[in-house]
């Protein structure tokens, strides 16, 4: 499972440090600079600020954007 990492809210480094905190392995990807590959899947409610991201997501409605 790899994940990109909001730099606006996080660096690279600060979020793997979330998720061993969090008991979840990772690593920084080799080219994407702010990628992160978990050594496992894990459900994304389980994943360290996923649910405050997902609130914004709702907020946004796609369907009020001009045709």
């Amino acid at each position: 499972m790899t994940l990109r990492v909001n730099a606006l809210r996080f660096s690279r480094d600060d979020y793997l440090q979330l998720l061993s905190d969090a008991g979840i392995d990772a690593n920084a990807t080799l080219f994407a600079p702010h990628g992160i590959q978990l050594a496992a899947p894990v459900p994304v409610d389980l994943l360290p600020g996923f649910p405050k991201a997902q609130s914004v997501c709702r907020m946004k409605q796609p369907s009020s954007a001009p045709p």
